[in-house]
């Protein structure tokens, strides 16, 4: 306790104490400047969660439904969702061994890549974006490359 006396009676006498106390005035300032400023000087600037659905999941979603011949209209456009459907989705040529490969989402379209046992086949998924549809996204159009491979043909 006397040692504390002492420091505390040195620090009044000496210049520590003008620089302690100049110290603890700009911390202070700093963080109040800080608080009010908006700026968040110890957390990420970009969002930990972001609020869209990934576009990628949605297609990989959309997809598998379209495989199993199981699509929910809440997918997709209810003129595409005729035409896909019809005929047991017929116009999709599925014989029911399809898999996903490889799926891409980029700008304006997701790229699809299913493998069967015939070979590769590439969808562009075209979808629109909307916070009012149920899983904000929603396709409005599926164009199809064909990329079958040629199992009698040598190599690549």
């Amino acid at each position: 306790m006397a040692e504390t006396k002492m420091y505390i009676a040195k620090l009044k006498e000496s210049r520590e104490r003008v620089l302690l106390i100049l110290a603890s005035v700009v911390l202070l300032l700093n963080l109040v400047l800080g608080f009010f400023s908006g700026r968040k000087a110890f957390m990420p600037q970009a969002p930990l969660a972001v609020s869209v659905p990934p576009k990628r999941d949605f297609c990989y979603l959309s997809f598998t439904q379209i495989l199993s011949k199981n699509l929910s209209p809440i997918f997709i456009e209810d003129s595409l969702f005729d035409l896909v459907s019809r005929d047991s989705y017929a116009a999709m040529r599925l014989n029911g061994d399809e898999k996903i490969s490889f799926i891409y989402s980029g700008e304006e379209f997701c790229k699809v890549i299913i493998k069967d046992k015939v070979g590769l086949r590439s969808f562009d998924v075209f979808v629109n974006e909307d916070g009012g549809f149920p899983y904000y996204f929603k396709i409005w159009k599926i164009k199809e490359h064909e990329l079958y491979e040629n199992s009698n043909k040598g190599g690549v």
